[in-house]
């Protein structure tokens, strides 16, 4: 008879060889409840302002100023286009909501850093592999946000049935 282990078995396995696994870079222990707290979070601003796999740094819809134009107009430009990015896409990457949500109300870098570590664990369990980035999964070509939200739900589920209570 052969017993297949869960996901959640295989990262409760990872997590077990690790010691520190639930203490954050301030080196105080993180609860499971907290740490799902901070992926429940992560959830939430990504369903409200929007995911996206990562940013394109050579959008060819930006104008490039003439070579004839004046600095003051070349760095009026500059602004209208940071003005654009800035005030109009508040969508976010993976990584960077789990950091604005250690930088609010919701979290912490303590929680931040188990978090990525949950999400890193669960991902190993699936994938089997020995590394497996929470980062480079979320922006492989072909994500989709429902793969997102689905990984940070049962990540939240993992910390709060395999965390520590206190």
């Amino acid at each position: 008879m052969t017993t297949t282990l869960s996901t959640f078995d295989i990262a409760a396995q990872y997590v077990a060889a690790r010691p520190t696994f639930w203490t954050g870079p301030s080196g105080e222990q993180v609860t499971g409840e907290q740490t799902a707290h901070h992926l429940d979070a992560v959830h939430d601003l990504l369903q409200r302002d929007g995911w996206v796999r990562n940013f394109r740094t050579d959008d060819p819809d930006i104008e490039l100023p003439d070579e004839t134009a004046s600095v003051k107009t070349m760095i009026r430009q500059l602004f209208r286009v940071i003005r654009d990015i800035v005030g109009t896409d508040k969508r976010n990457t993976l990584h960077l909501a789990i950091h604005h949500v250690a930088k609010s109300n919701d979290g912490d870098d303590d929680t931040g850093e188990t978090a990525i570590n949950v999400l890193h664990a669960i991902l190993q369990a699936r994938t089997g592999a020995d590394t497996a980035l929470v980062g480079a999964w979320a922006s492989k070509l072909g994500r989709t946000w429902e793969e997102v939200a689905e990984l940070l739900t049962e990540a939240a589920k993992f910390a709060r049935t395999y965390g520590p209570t206190s």
